[in-house]
């Protein structure tokens, strides 16, 4: 009987062993060596030599031998370095490209073999009264604060990432901070012209608080406090955060949060990141982009205009407070709301003046602790809508739910149909108009201490019209 011989060994690991060895090797001795370059264009080399390997262990096979093919575990390893190496090398021509430029893609001046060197350097100028102070910089955070005297003080940390302390040394020294005066306004270069994509220069810039400030950052936080003039504040990369500013302040984000607190002048904010949070602002607001976090606005003298591909608000003042997230956006105290939105819960607390809400596949609840005196049009699809309004209230009613019911605490006599219910009536007052598809409608009396209570504030609430009336109502169903 014959006996059935057993496969050789792969090569193809210890083929790889030999291989990163070498890199490696290689990669001590020769500092210089871009090993991030080599992995994104050479990766496939992999697949090469196994599949060398592979075509060796055939011909070498004796006859009689088993042969097989990728076993389960091999399959698998096959699947992640396909994935991995297309990924990584995706991502390395997406940074060394226009596009990645363009996108603010940063991938750049990561290596695992680099070390972190740290370094301070300085630089001071006179300020020339009138002029704008423009600071440019490519990698590091930015913190803007008064200066005491009419002079700009530039203190710079720098950490160098290099693979020693000579080259670090080196690229430290060309990039020195500068300030200079270019096309009419002053310039703060914290790296210098040439910046490397290695050093981190991290900015503490002082200037007189009266000074009109620009601050572009590709990567980094900016912060400013207690200034008293315009400020434009960009970061590709990071964080924009500033308070206490008696002026108007413009601010671009991307891929992070903005903080604006104790603002004097018109507020304009754009872009797409994480959370925003705007509070006591005595001017306009403008808030316009995509935001995947929390939005958090609080005591807005003029209230607020928020344009988004999903969302467009607008709030005429807002001494009170709207919170909102991906699936629910809650006003509390706000006069002459306008929402389009779909996908959130919406809750509206306590407002004043008009109510315009278009909402798609959620549901709205709205109370008032006033008798209406403007009028409220409310119209969903998927979702119910709940009116709690005051007990002494006039309005005329015109409500529709398509596949759906309306229950009215008014004295409405309302008869449910599954396909369609309408009311109507004629009870004088501002006119309500309620609209459902595949949802309920419910008006009902509001109870003493069935609101949430006011949330605090900094600004005096505009008071409130006294309306007492009772409504008179016959509601018709078709």
């Amino acid at each position: 009987m014959s006996s059935l011989i057993y496969p050789r060994r792969s090569l193809f690991g210890p083929l790889v062993l030999i291989g990163l060895g070498t890199l490696i090797l290689v990669r001590h001795h020769v500092p210089s060596m871009q090993m991030a370059t080599w992995i994104a264009k050479y990766w496939p080399v992999l697949l090469i030599f196994w599949g060398l390997s592979r075509l060796v262990e055939y011909v070498r096979s004796a006859p009689g031998q088993a042969r097989t093919g990728l076993s389960g575990g091999e399959v698998a390893l096959l699947i992640c370095i396909v994935f991995f190496g297309l990924a990584y090398s995706t991502t390395w021509r997406y940074r060394n490209n226009i596009f990645g430029s363009d996108w603010n893609a940063e991938f750049g001046g990561w290596n695992p073999f680099l070390h972190s060197y740290h370094y301070n350097a300085a630089a001071t100028a006179n300020y020339p009264p009138g002029q704008t102070v423009v600071v440019q910089s490519t990698w590091g955070d930015v913190q803007l604060s008064p200066s005491p005297d009419a002079t700009i003080h530039a203190d710079v940390d720098d950490v160098v990432h290099a693979e020693d302390e000579g080259t670090a040394q080196s690229a430290f020294s060309r990039s020195q901070p500068v300030i200079r005066a270019d096309s009419g306004h002053l310039l703060v270069l914290p790296a210098g012209d040439q910046p490397g994509e290695q050093v981190e220069s991290n900015l503490r810039l002082s200037v007189p608080p009266g000074a009109m400030v620009i601050v572009e950052t590709r990567r980094g936080d900016i912060t400013a406090s207690n200034w008293q003039a315009d400020l434009t504040l960009s970061s590709g990369r990071g964080s924009v955060a500033a308070d206490h500013v008696k002026g108007n302040i413009q601010v671009t984000v991307h891929d992070d949060s903005a903080s604006l607190d104790q603002i004097t002048g018109n507020v304009s904010v754009q872009g797409d990141g994480d959370d925003v949070t705007l509070s006591n602002i005595s001017g306009a607001v403008s808030l316009q982009g995509e935001y995947s976090g929390d939005l958090n606005f609080q005591n807005l003298a003029h209230g607020i205009t928020f344009t988004s591909s999903r969302t467009n608000l607008r709030v005429g003042a807002l001494p009170g407070t709207v919170d909102a997230d991906m699936g629910d956006m809650n006003i509390v105290q706000a006069s002459d709301i306008r929402l389009t939105t779909r996908d959130k819960d919406i809750q509206v607390r306590r407002f004043d003046g008009s109510l315009d809400i278009t909402n798609l596949h959620d549901s709205v609840t709205v109370a008032t602790e006033t008798a209406p005196t403007h009028p409220i049009s409310v119209s969903t699809r998927d979702g119910d809508i709940d009116l709690q309004l005051p007990p002494a209230s006039q309005f005329s009613l015109q409500a529709s739910a398509r596949r759906g019911t309306i229950s009215s605490d008014f004295g409405a006599s309302i008869k449910d149909n599954d396909e369609l219910s309408t009311a109507a009536s004629s009870g004088g007052g501002p006119a309500i108009h309620l609209d459902t598809t595949d949802g309920s409608i419910s008006i009902r009396k509001a109870t003493p201490g069935s609101q949430p209570p006011t949330p605090p504030r900094h600004a005096p609430r505009p008071p409130k019209p006294a309306h007492v009336a009772a409504m008179t109502a016959a509601v018709v169903t078709e």
